[in-house]
């Protein structure tokens, strides 16, 4: 059989031909559905309407790249009261709806794209007859749903620049997990206020000195307490202390003076004989003349 031919499995589809074209792989299969649902609705219908190809990427095997031609059907609605008339057929397990290549071929690129990014992870793939850009790759992982989190009982929230200078955002991290947890927009109160109402259960803050995080975060989560982290700490000890000491600026010149005459320059060792020091001084007195001869020889 065909399907005996092919190193993995299309659920779903029946096997028609295999040709090669160059160095791509292209199967031809054929769906095997005899009904759908309607993804509106839910109404399952058998009334097939049309017939249409897609044309996904695979993951490549045997070194060759792999394109697959399926041939899907669209089905008619049978509840009259739905908007959709005419609806094809869902492949979940295998091709996403408008999808261009395969769940697994996505999987892959992900795992590229988280590894090594976006420009080092599109040179990876030429070599494994995967060809993809880099925005590509980006767009996968800014595709890619984030992992449910419960929320933070100590919240860190700092700004972090989208486009320094320019461009700020919010970053929110679980200071006991030592991971961030999101990214907001901007530096708004408001929009941290709103993050911590959806997110109820924060216990300590951990925040910038900005007093829109200030604000947002009594506004949000009331009852948390606000604290600083230690850098914030030592900014502010630096900015206060910076501040007293331009306020004694002659005080400042009188230190300079005292410590100026009290200096005394490092004592410099005097200069000594190459011959003698360092380990010329423990070799015997014939393998040093033999060292000052070939020495003088290169000289």
């Amino acid at each position: 059989m065909i399907e005996s031919t092919v190193p993995f499995e299309l659920p779903g589809f029946h096997i028609q031909a295999i040709v090669i074209h160059d160095h791509t792989l292209i199967i031809k299969a054929q769906s095997t559905a005899i009904q759908s649902c309607c993804p509106d609705c839910g109404t399952t219908s058998s009334r097939v309407h049309s017939n249409y190809t897609r044309s996904p990427r695979d993951l490549p095997c045997n070194g060759r790249a792999i394109r697959l031609v399926l041939g899907v059907r669209r089905f008619r609605c049978l509840n009259t009261h739905c908007q959709r008339a005419t609806f094809a057929e869902r492949l979940p397990q295998l091709v996403p709806m408008r999808g261009q290549r395969t769940q697994r071929l996505t999987e892959t690129l992900r795992a590229v794209a988280y590894e090594l990014g976006g420009e080092a992870g599109e040179r990876l793939p030429v070599h494994l007859r995967m060809s993809w850009s880099a925005d590509t790759l980006l767009r996968i992982l800014r595709a890619t749903p984030l992992d449910a989190f419960p929320t933070p009982t100590v919240l860190g929230v700092d700004d972090w620049a989208l486009r320094k200078g320019h461009v700020y955002g919010t970053i929110l991290v679980d200071l006991l997990e030592h991971c961030p947890v999101d990214l907001l927009p901007d530096r708004e109160a408001e929009t941290l206020a709103a993050w911590l109402c959806a997110h109820p259960g924060v216990e300590i803050i951990s925040r910038d000195r900005a007093s829109n995080y200030a604000e947002g975060a009594k506004q949000g989560a009331p009852d948390a307490v606000q604290v600083a982290d230690r850098w914030h700490l030592l900014k502010n000890l630096g900015d206060a202390l910076q501040r007293m000491l331009d306020r004694q600026p002659k005080l400042l010149r009188e230190v300079a003076k005292t410590v100026q005459a009290t200096h005394r320059p490092a004592q410099v060792p005097p200069e000594r004989d190459p011959r003698t020091s360092g380990v010329a001084s423990v070799l015997p007195e014939k393998l040093l003349t033999h060292r000052q001869h070939r020495f003088e020889q290169v000289y």
